[in-house]
């Protein structure tokens, strides 16, 4: 799983740069990306974007424990 995340003002890495590469890596095989945007948001982060990945990243710890209990 990947998380990825951009800001539409960031003037450090372009948004379409964004887009071409959440393009090209939701073609592969087995891809599991979550996106999310910004709006506004320059080349920092900011708290939307931090709640969004403490929930990506519990929701993939739930995920894998679920996993290794089936797998049990």
């Amino acid at each position: 799983p990947m998380f990825m995340a951009h800001g539409t003002a960031d003037m450090v890495i372009q948004y379409r740069w964004h887009q071409h590469s959440l393009s090209y890596l939701k073609g592969l095989p087995g891809a599991n990306i979550t996106a999310k945007v910004y709006e506004g948001m320059q080349h920092s982060s900011c708290e939307e974007e931090v709640v969004d990945i403490i929930d990506f990243i519990e929701t993939q710890l739930k995920s894998s424990d679920q996993q290794t209990k089936t797998d049990l």
